[in-house]
């Protein structure tokens, strides 16, 4: 029921969330990695950098470089 109406499953919902919430705290705070990864439910801060390289091609440290 949740995949048809949001076009994606659970977990995949909960990992964009996760994501769009460390991306926010990146841009908007000067959080070391490690706590931007735990902020964002992370277990541990190589899963976070592999999920967010996953999703936006770039490192915590580039991304955080970004000027928007």
């Amino acid at each position: 029921m949740f995949k048809k109406h949001m076009s994606c499953s659970p977990y995949q919902y909960l990992i964009s969330y996760r994501i769009n919430h460390a991306k926010r705290l990146l841009h908007n705070t000067n959080l070391s990695i490690q706590e931007i990864a735990y902020a964002s439910g992370f277990n541990n801060v190589p899963s976070f950098i592999q999920m967010l390289k996953k999703h936006t091609n770039l490192s915590p440290k580039k991304f955080r470089e970004i000027k928007f």
